[in-house]
């Protein structure tokens, strides 16, 4: 069981196509607010932001004591 912390549905079908159990956790990131101007440069931003958001998730997740599963963070910086 993985989580997937994106709300695309592209890649919630691609784990269904491949058998792979995940929940979906959908995220409302806003990504206007981080320069176009270097693709690299962006997509870095943009991934350590999302996994901010996502860690904090998690935190919560077990501050409350509700049952999580193990997680899998896949980034290449």
């Amino acid at each position: 069981m993985i989580y997937l912390a994106s709300s695309s549905p592209t890649r919630a079908q691609i784990l269904k196509d491949n058998g792979v159990e995940f929940t979906q956790i959908p995220f409302n990131f806003d990504e206007s607010g981080i320069s176009k101007d270097d693709a690299r440069t962006y997509a870095y931003r943009v991934t350590v932001a999302k996994k901010t958001q996502f860690l904090k998730f998690i935190k919560i997740m077990i501050e409350c004591c509700l049952p999580i599963a193990p997680c899998l963070l896949v980034a290449k910086f």
